[in-house]
C-alpha cells in the first residue's frame, strides 16, 4: 500500500531533523530498502543501503563537526518529492567558515524516501562526502 503524499511528506521532514540531529538510525528508518542519491551536476552519487549507510555516518562524523550553521530558505512539495533549498556554513581546511547554497531533492518512494538529489559545488560536496570521496561513483 502506497503512504499518501501527506504520510510521504512527514517523512521526509523527519529525515532532515534526523539529519540535523546526526541521528543515523533515525535518516535510515526514513529511507525504502535500496536508496539512490545523485549529486548533481557533478553526475556522482550512490546506491544501496550499506553505502547510504557507510555516507550518512561519514557525514556525521567529519562533515558535521565543520558545520557552523545552516538555514532552510525555501520549501517545495511536488507530486514526486520535496524540494528544500538550505544555506550552510562549513568550516574549511584553512579554518575559515564559508557560506554554501544546496538544493536536496528527497524522491518520495512507495512506503518511504527512495533517495536524494542534491546540487551543490563540488567543493562542497567533497567536503560532504569526506574519506567515502573516492567511494562515489560517476552516474
Amino acid at each position: 500500500m502506497k503512504l499518501t503524499q501527506a504520510q510521504l511528506l512527514e517523512i521526509a521532514h523527519r529525515h532532515a531533523q534526523a539529519e540535523a540531529a546526526c541521528d543515523v538510525a533515525a535518516i535510515m528508518r526514513t529511507l525504502e530498502p535500496s536508496p539512490v542519491y545523485e549529486f548533481q551536476p557533478l553526475g556522482r552519487g550512490f546506491s544501496g543501503a550499506e553505502m547510504t549507510r557507510r555516507w550518512y555516518q561519514t557525514f556525521v562524523l567529519e562533515f558535521m563537526p565543520r558545520v557552523g550553521g545552516f538555514s532552510l530558505r525555501g520549501e517545495w512539495l511536488g507530486d514526486s518529492g520535496l524540494v528544500q533549498e538550505y544555506q550552510v556554513a562549513v568550516r574549511g581546511d584553512d579554518g575559515r567558515l564559508r557560506d554554501y547554497p544546496v538544493l536536496g531533492i528527497l524522491l518520495f518512494g512507495e512506503l518511504a524516501l527512495r533517495g536524494e538529489r542534491i546540487y551543490a559545488s563540488e567543493e562542497l560536496v567533497r567536503l560532504m562526502a569526506g574519506s567515502i570521496w573516492s567511494q562515489l561513483r560517476r552516474c
